[in-house]
């Protein structure tokens, strides 16, 4: 045995009171004769009750910017991303790991987008943009697929050079001692970011 559901709908004002009551019949809404509004009865805890004749004969106008308006306030907002700057990455990189000594971010052109300092910045581009060069034609002369980061450490520093999207290079030095999976990992999220 099956029982029919009657879908009902019903509009609200913003103060909480029912403005209509919709049913559901032959593949569409429509408006029921009596209105029924939200009230309080005597005890404290919300009623409904019929309203005053006459307030349900609500132009079809009227029936939909009410529902325009119910179906704007619940919609999902679309998730918005943060867009970072050059600038902001290596600021949070440089919070994420305090030791960091040096950073630079350089384009292919070895045109220096943000910098630790302006030494740094300076003296590393043109080596950052070199190392790059030749990491990417060793890859490719080798046939050993995409190069993934460039290192090179001895007892005093450690440096990284990460290749990232649009033709973008990261590269960072700091102590040879210290957390480095912390600071592995901080490098990588700078250039997961480059790549946003």
């Amino acid at each position: 045995m099956t029982q029919a559901i009657s879908l009902r709908l019903l509009i609200v004002d913003p103060h909480g009171n029912i403005v209509h009551r919709l049913v559901w019949e032959a593949g569409q809404y429509v408006v029921e004769e009596e209105v029924i509004e939200a009230v309080l009865v005597s005890d404290g805890t919300p009623g409904l009750q019929p309203a005053e004749p006459g307030a349900a004969q609500t132009s079809q106008e009227m029936l939909q910017v009410t529902l325009q308006q119910d179906t704007a306030e619940t919609a999902p907002q679309p998730e918005r991303r943060e867009v970072y700057t050059a600038d902001a990455i290596l600021a949070d990189l440089k919070r994420a790991y305090e030791p960091l000594q040096d950073a630079v971010i350089v384009a292919a052109d070895g045109t220096v987008l943000a910098a630790t300092s302006d030494m740094a910045g300076t003296m590393m581009s043109e080596v950052v943009t070199a190392l790059m060069e030749f990491g990417m034609q060793a890859c490719q002369t080798l046939d050993m697929g995409d190069m993934l980061e460039i290192s090179s450490r001895d007892t005093q520093t450690l440096s990284l050079t990460y290749p990232a999207a649009h033709g973008v290079a990261l590269a960072v030095t700091t102590a040879s001692s210290g957390n480095l999976g912390l600071f592995y990992r901080s490098c990588q999220s700078a250039v997961r970011h480059l790549a946003e």
